[in-house]
């Protein structure tokens, strides 16, 4: 199976229920998954997956819900934080203050500071 991508949406719905218990009217939902992006922008695509189908249920909730694709080395605070989910057990943990060990990758994310991607451009 597609275990990676099973884990992609449980994110963003696990995601989108935090926000909505915490009371949040506007947030941005970045994607690091361009095969996650398309399948929740697709009305007829979402059909086809459970968490497809319950993201949806929480995005057409009243309130703003903007989803946007994001390169993985965009984001070092979720990287950050993927690799230390590596050595916990299976739980779920909500961060009020950013653990000591990524603050720093909090700081390079909003102060824009990304690692870029090789671009390779082939002219006839």
């Amino acid at each position: 199976g597609e275990l990676w991508l099973e884990a992609k949406l449980w994110g963003v719905v696990e995601g989108l229920q935090i926000a909505w218990r915490n009371g949040h009217q506007r947030i941005i939902l970045e994607i690091d998954s361009m095969e996650v992006a398309n399948m929740l922008s697709s009305s007829a695509k979402f059909s086809e997956h459970r968490l497809c189908r319950e993201a949806h249920k929480h995005m057409n909730k009243e309130w703003e819900v903007i989803f946007q694709h994001t390169y993985r080395e965009g984001n070092k605070l979720t990287n950050g934080l993927d690799s230390r989910a590596w050595d916990q057990i299976l739980q779920c943990f909500v961060f009020y203050f950013p653990p000591a060990a990524v603050r720093n990758l909090l700081n390079a994310n909003a102060n824009g500071v990304v690692k870029s991607r090789l671009v390779v451009v082939l002219s006839s």
